[in-house]
Order: C-alpha cells, then sequence, then structure tokens
C-alpha cells in the first residue's frame, strides 16, 4: 500500500468533469484506490457517487491510496492528474501552444466570429 498527499488545483474542484476523469483514470488500474479527505472523508475513487459525494474543493488536501499490483503507476498517474489541474495530455498541448502564440494568432486559429 503507497500514498501520497496532493492539493487540487483546479477552480472547480472535484465537480463531475474532473471527477469524471478521476473515476476513469483510476478505473484502468486493478488496484484498490480511495483518497481521504479531511480525517473522516473517505472516496473509493473509482465510483463517481463516491467522488461527487466526497465534495473536494479548490485548495482542498486529499491522500491517494493505492493498494495492489500496479499501485506505483496508478498513484503516479492520479497525482500527476490532479496536480495538472484535471487536464488531460491533449488539454495540456493545447494550452501549451496556445501560450506560445500571440493574441493575434490565437484568435486566427478560433476563426472570424471570435475576432471581434
Amino acid at each position: 500500500m503507497i500514498h501520497q498527499t496532493v492539493k487540487i488545483v483546479n477552480p472547480e474542484g472535484m465537480k463531475i468533469g474532473p471527477a469524471g476523469k478521476f473515476c476513469e483514470l483510476a478505473m484502468r488500474y486493478d488496484c484498490h484506490i480511495e483518497f481521504h479527505l479531511d480525517d473522516n472523508i473517505q472516496s473509493n475513487a473509482k465510483s463517481m457517487l463516491s467522488i461527487l459525494g466526497a465534495g473536494a474543493q479548490f485548495g482542498d488536501v486529499i491522500d491517494i491510496i493505492c493498494d495492489g499490483q500496479d499501485e506505483k503507476e496508478a498513484l503516479a498517474a492520479l497525482v500527476e492528474l490532479v496536480e495538472g489541474g484535471f487536464a488531460d495530455e491533449e488539454e495540456k498541448k493545447e494550452s501549451s501552444e496556445e501560450e506560445d502564440q500571440t493574441p493575434g494568432q490565437r484568435n486566427r486559429r478560433r476563426g472570424p466570429e471570435l475576432r471581434q
């Protein structure tokens, strides 16, 4: 069993979108995965209802706990997801590309309806 504490940096917290990404990623692994919020809230990371029920918000610190054969890989992936603000690889790539562009270049890429 291994665990790591991580802070939620996504402004939405773990609402439906981020919770879905967290749950979907957790389900890729065979090990048991849960997280603890405060001292009295435990959540099954493979259950959307359990994640949403925990009510983790921006700035909260959660302890992700993995136990099983692929626990190291699972923990590393989930920590990366939370620390990355729940952005997947495609979203990170798009964000990085936009940071390298001037505002004019961003508007051209998005189309004329957004250039006002």
